[in-house]
């Protein structure tokens, strides 16, 4: 899906050829998750403070709470696989909020109200790791100089599995030039919104079909293309949360760099206080002994 430009189709195919190389950087960040045998959404694998975690939409895993067996599929590709399946209680959940009503997001005006917070993490046990080790990475994350600056002439990508008409569609999909300046709040909440088209890349003459619909997308990530001379690197811009799409055409909104860097930090300081208060009952233990 291409936004606000109306390309020949000799410059579509040539845009889809750059999209193949930047997912060939994104893809070993990005996963997808089933939960008994229902699709629910895409994660964005992190590392934070040495921590391995799945960065995604409080939404979407909030769907896993009541699961009993939850799949990674891992490849974003034509070739089918079948992932095993592991445990619910191969992960822990944390949310930004944990009393965030999704409701919120039903109507778009959501972006005017600070207090949506649609973020939250797995935690996956060493299991987990083992299953996806070698054949995916953690993107770095340090958040104390991790700020992406986001404008109206950025391109960006979205990453993720589309469920459309009961089809999987596996992405990038681009998202370029938005339109829309961030809107962002003093409490650490942010805002992407980028318009979309489906129609507006002579989609139908290259006999491909059209996307009414970003199902699926939500909890994969918004990725800023950086361009060099020689080189194209990709920096995590921000979350896909919520759409609103009628006929094709619409807006996706994406939690920021400053939201994901609130949540995190909030998440930071309650693991470092848990530590402390678990090293702390342990020596209590040893006095009294």
């Amino acid at each position: 899906m291409i936004s606000n430009f109306i390309p020949t189709n000799e410059e579509y195919k040539h845009g889809i050829d750059i999209l193949t190389q930047i997912s060939y950087l994104i893809e070993p960040y990005t996963i997808f998750l089933i939960a008994d045998g229902r699709p629910i959404g895409t994660a964005i694998l992190i590392e934070h403070n040495a921590e391995k975690l799945f960065l995604s939409a409080h939404h979407v895993l909030e769907k896993i709470e009541s699961a009993i067996h939850i799949q990674i599929v891992q490849k974003f590709d034509n070739r089918l696989r079948l992932y095993p399946e592991h445990s619910r209680n191969c992960f822990k959940i944390k949310y930004w909020d944990p009393n965030f009503q999704t409701t919120l997001l039903k109507n778009i005006a959501f972006i005017w109200n600070r207090t949506v917070t649609d973020l939250a993490i797995m935690i996956p046990d060493e299991s987990i790791l083992a299953t996806i080790k070698g054949h995916k990475y953690f993107y770095p994350i340090a958040i104390e100089n991790e700020y992406v600056p986001v404008s109206h002439q950025d391109a960006l990508v979205a990453m993720g599995v589309i469920l459309d008409q009961n089809k999987f569609n596996a992405g990038p999909f681009a998202v370029v030039k938005n339109n829309l300046p961030p809107y962002s709040y003093d409490n650490g909440v942010d805002y992407i919104v980028c318009p979309i088209k489906n129609d507006t890349h002579a989609i139908a003459s290259l006999g491909m079909n059209k996307i009414y619909n970003v199902d699926g997308l939500s909890g994969g990530g918004l990725w800023k293309i950086i361009k060099a001379a020689d080189s194209i690197r990709v920096k995590l811009a921000g979350i896909t949360i919520a759409q609103r799409i009628q006929n094709g055409a619409g807006d996706i909104i994406f939690h920021g760099q400053k939201s994901i860097n609130s949540f995190l930090s909030n998440y930071a300081t309650a693991h470092d206080m848990q530590v402390l208060a678990e090293l702390e009952k342990t020596n209590t233990t040893k006095l009294a002994l």
